[in-house]
């Protein structure tokens, strides 16, 4: 079963990228653009920085969600 990844903030694939900067406000972030796309590298600034996000938005639109945690499902 594949299931969609959604962040803490609630943002998934197919959302606006002004969504995405608004979930992100409180949170450190960092932002590259290459080829017409924007890639958005988002952690909790009080939190481990191996627990992150990351967002790739085309065209206006979120179109990749990768989620990384330091801990391992057991």
């Amino acid at each position: 079963m594949i299931r969609k990844a959604v962040t803490s903030g609630g943002i998934k694939v197919g959302d606006s990228e002004e969504a995405v900067k608004k979930v992100t406000a409180n949170f450190h972030c960092e932002t590259d653009n290459s080829l017409g796309y924007t890639y958005y590298e988002v952690s909790d600034p009080d939190g481990s920085s191996l627990d992150n996000y990351s967002i790739v938005v085309n065209d206006g639109s979120v179109r990749m969600i990768k989620v990384k945690n330091s801990t391992e499902p057991k």
